[in-house]
């Protein structure tokens, strides 16, 4: 083989790379708070005017305690289209979980199909029986056009949008969740800061100002809030968790391993998040550290793919092509579309002088449904490698 194409490969070693779990946004648009106007694409608008929870008196005593949220929405037609409304298929409201409209006690809900031609405005009444265990702020969904509209159902961040500084620091941070759902990052940031002057040090404070930074494509600033939160005043590891998690995708390490280091120490770690830190070692070269965190998951046989993808770029990393194909391995025994893989076993057996069994990999990575990048990537090599 030419040296030429020895160089080429070498650049192919760069995509020896972990994965970093990206949070998925369902609703990007169509997101809002009560009295706002929410937007279908074919026209059709949502407000909810009134929202109100109280206690339901009625139902059987062993369902537990409930409650009753009635909620008078707005619906209008502006587009061309004729649409058919049903109440108590097209919405729900998640809280912990979610629920379907029920019918009230005055029978005033709005429970009957109707049209909603063009042009038409119409109010109607919506009721749910809900548990009243489950305190977290209710969203309400409307489905129409295999679309979802979703109104984050609280009466206080309105009242925080006109006056944020008159709130507590609870209050503050409550509210500010909400606004990041809704996606108004400048009203949340407002809240925020205010909520800084109180507390500069509060890692739930901080770590919202990230997000919302990094939002709007600040990834620096966010990270410069990352650094500031003590993992002292982090309350457990499940929010220790959330928090590395914002720093690997910022793709800053070495804050994800400052937040979660101390909780690997007390042994308060589950596997998915020891593993989260074996991956942020891994990124700054800290093999040995990230071996310490990975071998016991492997032994125990409770790793899954990642984690043996992950050892095996640590082993590759110091040398030891044998044992870093063997974990890529155990990766594809246990999701065998693994294209990442297929095509770092590939170049181990390049490293090993062994082009036939390489490209051998390389072809698998083509028909087992790869990202472009990877695709491109094999694609590369076997045109790199052919005589």
């Amino acid at each position: 083989m030419r040296i030429t194409n020895r160089k080429r490969l070498h650049r192919l070693f760069l995509l020896i790379t972990i994965f970093y779990l990206i949070p998925i946004c369902c609703f990007s648009k169509n997101i809002g708070l009560i009295g706002e106007d929410l937007f279908d694409h074919s026209g059709v608008v949502l407000t909810v005017n009134e929202y109100k929870r109280e206690a339901f008196l009625g139902g059987l005593r062993a369902q537990g305690p409930r409650d009753q949220i009635h909620l008078n929405v707005t619906l209008v037609n502006t587009g061309k289209g004729n649409h058919t409304i049903n109440p108590l298929e097209d919405f729900f409201i998640e809280i912990n979980t979610p629920f379907t409209p029920s019918p009230d006690s005055n029978k005033t809900a709005t429970i009957e199909t109707f049209q909603l031609f063009p042009t038409m405005q119409t109010r109607i009444n919506l009721f749910f029986i809900v548990d009243a265990s489950q305190k977290s702020v209710p969203s309400l969904f409307f489905k129409i056009n295999d679309n979802l509209i979703k109104v984050i159902c609280d009466t206080q961040a309105e009242k925080a949008i006109k006056d944020g500084s008159s709130i507590s620091l609870e209050e503050a941070i409550q509210v500010a969740r909400v606004l990041l759902d809704a996606e108004k990052y400048d009203d949340a940031k407002r809240i925020l800061l205010g909520a800084l002057i109180q507390d500069s040090g509060n890692p739930y404070v901080l770590m919202m100002l990230s997000r919302i930074e990094e939002a709007q494509y600040e990834p620096e600033t966010a990270a410069s809030y990352l650094e500031r939160i003590q993992p002292s005043r982090i309350e457990n590891a499940v929010d220790a968790y959330a928090f590395a998690t914002m720093a690997m995708k910022l793709e800053y390490p070495h804050i994800a391993i400052n937040i979660l280091q101390e909780f690997f120490n007390k042994g308060e770690l589950n596997n998915e998040q020891k593993l989260l830190l074996a991956r942020a070692y891994y990124s700054e070269e800290m093999f040995r550290e990230a071996e310490f965190v990975l071998l016991p998951l492997i032994s125990s046989g409770t790793a899954d793919k990642l984690a043996h993808f992950t050892m095996g770029n640590v082993f590759n990393r110091k040398g030891d092509l044998n044992r870093a194909i063997h974990q890529w391995e155990m990766a594809i025994d246990i999701d065998t579309q693994y294209a990442e893989a297929y095509f770092n076993i590939g170049v181990a057996y390049f490293k090993k002088q062994d082009v036939e069994r390489a490209r051998e990999y390389w072809r698998k990575v083509l028909v087992v449904n790869p990202d472009s990048e990877t695709l491109r990537a094999a694609e590369d090599a076997l045109k790199a490698t052919q005589f």
